[in-house]
């Protein structure tokens, strides 16, 4: 994207972080990977990729592990086979996928005009299994708290697995709107659950929904000016839930949900013209890490993005210093394993000619760079820790062809 693309991307509606399900199939002995394919595992990283079921030109966007034995993943397969996901995902060389328009009450729309169609695979211990799932296009965002009790969000309605079933609900319809066209979700696992859009027009508008048990419904937000992006939401608890959002000026901020209103908090200053933070990741109340990149336009017109890491203490947010050795990048999700932290996204950055995996740990001062799973382009859209010490992470390789890899590696 050229010239200043953080308000070019506001006109279009591009989103920094869909990590955007589906029939019972055998898992293949080695990965299935698409002609054209340059993706290679990094075998000296610690990380293993992982065999997986063959989805033709698809990725990876999401992974829930509730306990060892039993994992999640949501995705999203090329559901025209015309070659564009690799485009559609990275978003004008930027690392910020856009979303499809789709109505939230026509399942004919949903099935049929979009770039993903949904995908979710379950883990059973032994190996990755595709599973049968009603589609509401790519799905973003998948949680859990049990084998039995698994939510999930799409672009055109929720998931829920009890256990015997999956069971798909369309979003509530916004007056004087078509279609949700940015849904962002989130859950906590159990019952409640949560999404924020934006809406690009003459102004900006912004709407938030909550599942009430048996349906959507809208839920008031605070009053934001004109030019206001909500960028992702969070879910802790029914009385604590975060937005992180960017305001006209590009600057980030978040609300917070106490249960009954919400409130304004502030996000530390930053050492860049704006900011995106596409992801939001819980590992305690007073522990949230919300991740993306800063902005800067570059001399020659393009923007440089830079990896940007938050952290929620539970008094103020506060910047983490990342090594200058990631110097360009967005980062879409940050994970424990074991008390040790990390963090996954790529090295994009709109004026690069190419762009990779990105992982970084913890060192105990800043975020350091880490070998990464697989060579050539590709993305690392989610991690998970996995009970009693390992780490999943999932995403995509991209292809000489513009098709996609769907790519899930595990390090221990």
């Amino acid at each position: 994207m050229r010239n200043g693309s953080i308000n070019a991307a506001r006109s279009r509606g591009a989103r920094a972080a869909l990590a955007i399900g589906a029939v019972t199939m055998s898992l293949s002995p080695v990965m299935v990977a698409p002609a054209g394919a340059t993706a290679k595992p990094t075998e000296s990283s610690g990380w293993k990729q992982v065999a997986l079921p063959d989805l033709g030109s698809a990725t990876l966007f999401s992974i829930t592990a509730p306990d060892r034995d039993h994992a999640w993943v949501g995705g999203g397969v090329d559901a025209n086979g015309n070659r564009n996901a690799s485009a559609a995902v990275r978003g004008d060389r930027a690392g910020l996928p856009r979303l499809r328009t789709r109505s939230p009450n026509d399942t004919a729309q949903c099935n049929t005009n979009e770039v993903f169609s949904s995908a979710v695979l379950r883990f059973n211990g032994v190996k990755w299994t595709r599973v049968t799932v009603p589609d509401v296009g790519g799905v973003g965002s998948i949680a859990s708290v049990s084998p039995d009790n698994v939510w999930a969000g799409g672009e055109c309605g929720s998931l829920h697995w009890d256990g015997r079933s999956w069971t798909a609900t369309p979003y509530a319809p916004i007056p004087g709107l078509s279609s949700l066209t940015n849904v962002h979700f989130s859950s906590d696992g159990r019952a409640d659950a949560w999404i924020v859009d934006t809406e690009f027009g003459d102004t900006v508008k912004n709407y938030a929904e909550r599942w009430d048990g048996s349906a959507w419904r809208t839920v008031a937000l605070p009053e934001l000016d004109d030019e206001t992006i909500l960028w992702s939401i969070s879910v802790v608890g029914p009385d604590d839930t975060w937005i992180s959002g960017a305001d006209a000026g590009n600057q980030p901020f978040f609300l917070h949900w106490d249960g009954r209103s919400w409130r304004r908090e502030a996000a530390p200053q930053i050492d860049h013209q704006g900011a995106y933070l596409p992801s939001m990741h819980v590992l305690a109340p007073n522990d949230i890490w919300a991740s993306g990149t800063g902005v800067d336009k570059g001399a020659d017109g393009w923007d440089i993005f830079s990896p940007l890491i938050m952290h929620w203490d539970g008094h103020r947010w506060t910047n983490t210093p990342i090594s200058a050795k990631q110097p360009n990048g967005v980062i879409y999700d940050v994970t424990a394993d074991r008390g040790h932290l990390w963090a996954a996204g790529n090295t994009s950055s709109p004026g690069l000619p190419s762009y990779g995996m990105a992982v970084l740990n913890w060192t105990g001062s800043e975020w350091s760079a880490d070998p990464t799973p697989i060579t050539g382009e590709g993305t690392v859209n989610a991690l998970a820790s996995i009970a009693g010490g390992g780490l999943w992470g999932v995403g995509y390789a991209a292809n000489t062809d513009g098709t996609l890899t769907p790519v899930m590696v595990r390090h221990e």
